[in-house]
């Protein structure tokens, strides 16, 4: 008895290493009222998991908050919410929200409890402000920006350093526009390499 007990804690314990829980690449950006999947796939390294539905139970949260759970049927907090449930038996877990608003901005958390063990993934899901055109850009526009950096460069520049703020103040507008990660600290980067490259000349 003392053995069986032994091996089944082993089985057990090496059954806990197997599970595994990926996510898709973070963070998803979307615009309001589009359909966005956030990825979440269930696996393990060896045996090949095929998941029984019934001891298979999913969690998804966004900013600590239940929103849709799983075991053995989907329940969602509110409508727009669902799971591929004919993809869920092959560790498919992926959440689907029909048409995104800017509250579903922020941090996804895939919960997986398979007995005995349990794992979770986290993704970024960063919905864009309704209140900016597709096309623009937040800091007021490419094409004037451009305009006045040719000014600058085909009229008679003063000294290199006056050209390197200019370039270092339009590299940093265009990766706002472009959603960079560092967007937010770029413009005021940018504003310190300026006065530091004023003091030197």
């Amino acid at each position: 008895m003392c053995l069986r007990g032994a091996v089944l804690a082993l089985c057990c314990a090496a059954a806990a290493a197997w599970l595994q829980v990926s996510v898709g690449p973070s963070p998803v950006r979307a615009r309001p009222g589009q359909r966005v999947v956030l990825e979440c796939l269930v696996g393990a390294d060896y045996p090949p998991l095929e998941l029984e539905l019934e001891q298979l139970q999913v969690r998804w949260r966004h900013e600590g908050r239940t929103v849709l759970e799983f075991a053995g049927a989907v329940r969602a907090a509110r409508a727009g919410l669902s799971l591929a449930q004919d993809e869920v038996r092959n560790g498919n877990v992926s959440l689907v929200l029909q048409r995104v608003t800017a509250s579903d901005s922020g941090e996804w958390t895939c919960y997986i409890l398979y007995p005995p063990d349990q794992a979770q993934g986290s993704l970024t899901l960063r919905v864009a402000d309704p209140t900016v055109p597709p096309d623009a850009c937040p800091l007021g526009g490419g094409a004037p920006r451009l305009r006045q950096l040719e000014e600058v460069i085909g009229g008679c520049v003063r000294s290199a350093s006056e050209l390197q703020r200019h370039l270092a103040r339009l590299a940093a507008e265009v990766k706002a526009c472009l959603g960079s990660p560092e967007a937010e600290e770029s413009p005021a980067r940018a504003q310190a390499e300026s006065a530091n490259q004023t003091a030197q000349a």
